[in-house]
Order: structure tokens, then C-alpha cells, then sequence
């Protein structure tokens, strides 16, 4: 039987992305293709209330820490403002604007290199700790290692194609009923989050590895 291909959306920003970015490739059968989406209209079309309490966010954070090293990453490094101090902290952080960076994503999935840049942008994020909001000079690294010019990374989150390609992508995720990252489509089935990888890869039909 041949299986639908897997559809991988997520957003840099997103660390549940990068658990599921890290193993997606060991886990499902058939290779996925990689949708950078901007996951902001994604939660509020859904209606969600994507800021848990304080109590909840912490023990989220610790939750991730622990499936990181379960499957085997390298040392966790949360980026600024993603372990407030206090519960004042908590209700004045913003979800970093992550959509200079994932324009860039997107542009780099067009030049055949997405799952290569996104894998490197996120352990900037998470295993470096770094800030991606800017294309600063690690972003810019991870993009020329990808076989990008430094022109082209800092040209493309102006580009209007660029621009058009992530609304687009974004919207069609709405519209086909995702309403957070990670999330796999499998045909008509969505599986959203990291723990749900295996459950998406018997969803393929394929032969399991």
C-alpha cells in the first residue's frame, strides 16, 4: 500500500518542535516533509489559551527536559525569558516573534535545505540558548552551513514570495485543523505533539525499520 507522505508542521520557537524535529527521521517509516509554519495564528485561530500558570509552565519545562534526555539530546539550554523567576516574570513574558526566522525557514525548505537549517536553527535555540528573533550571526552561520550566501538569509524574510509561502502554509495548516506544533498529518489524521510521532509512523502503512 502506499502511504501518504508525512507532513512535519512546526515553528522554530516551539521546544515540543524540536523534540519531535530531533527523532522525526528515526521514528517514521517514509521521510516527511518539513512545513515551517508561524505558529501564533495557528493557536489563535484554534481559541486556545497557549499561556499555562506558572506552576504548570514550570513543570511543562521540566517535563521537556526529561523527554530530551530520554531520547537522547545533548545538554538542554532554555534561551532568555523561557524560565521566569517568579510568577510577575511569567505574566509578562511574550512568546518570542519568531517570523523573521521562520520566513527563513521557508526559504530555505524552497532551496531543498529546510530539515538541514531547522535542525540547526532549533539546537541554537535550545542547545545553545540562544535569542533566534534576530538573523544574527549564528543564524546566518547555521544558514551558510545549509550552502545558503549570507545575502540570500538576510534577503529572504523580505522577499513577498517568502512572505506569501509562509502565510500560505500557515493558513493551509488551519484549514486542515492544526491547532498546535509538532503536529504530523498522515492523510486526513493529525497527530499533534512529540509523544505522538510513533502512533503517526504506524498511521504511514509502511514497513516499520
Amino acid at each position: 500500500m502506499k502511504s501518504d507522505t508525512p507532513v512535519f508542521y512546526y515553528d522554530l520557537v516551539s521546544p515540543f518542535s524540536y523534540l519531535a524535529a530531533f527523532r522525526i527521521a528515526k521514528v517514521l517509516p517514509v521521510p516527511a516533509e518539513w512545513r515551517p509554519i508561524w505558529a501564533a495564528p495557528v493557536i489563535a485561530a484554534s481559541g486556545r489559551d497557549w499561556m499555562p500558570s506558572f506552576e504548570e509552565g514550570r513543570e511543562r519545562r521540566a517535563e521537556i527536559v526529561r523527554r530530551a534526555s530520554r531520547y537522547g539530546m545533548s545538554d538542554w539550554r532554555w534561551p532568555p525569558g523561557f524560565e521566569p523567576a517568579d510568577k510577575e516574570a511569567h505574566a509578562a513574558w511574550e512568546a518570542p516573534n519568531t517570523l523573521a526566522v521562520m520566513r527563513l525557514a521557508t526559504y530555505a525548505r524552497d532551496r531543498g535545505v529546510g530539515e538541514a537549517f531547522s535542525l540547526g536553527a532549533f539546537h541554537l535555540v535550545f542547545g545553545e540558548g540562544r535569542d533566534i528573533t534576530q538573523l544574527d550571526d549564528g543564524v546566518i552561520a547555521v544558514a551558510t552551513g545549509c550552502g545558503l550566501t549570507t545575502e540570500e538569509a538576510l534577503a529572504a524574510p523580505t522577499k513577498p514570495e517568502i512572505k506569501a509561502a509562509l502565510r500560505s502554509a500557515t493558513e493551509e495548516a488551519v484549514s486542515r485543523g492544526v491547532v498546535g506544533v509538532p503536529t504530523v498529518a498522515i492523510g486526513e489524521q493529525l497527530y499533534w505533539g512529540d509523544d505522538r510521532l510513533e502512533e503517526a509512523a504506524a498511521a504511514t502503512g509502511a514497513d516499520q525499520p
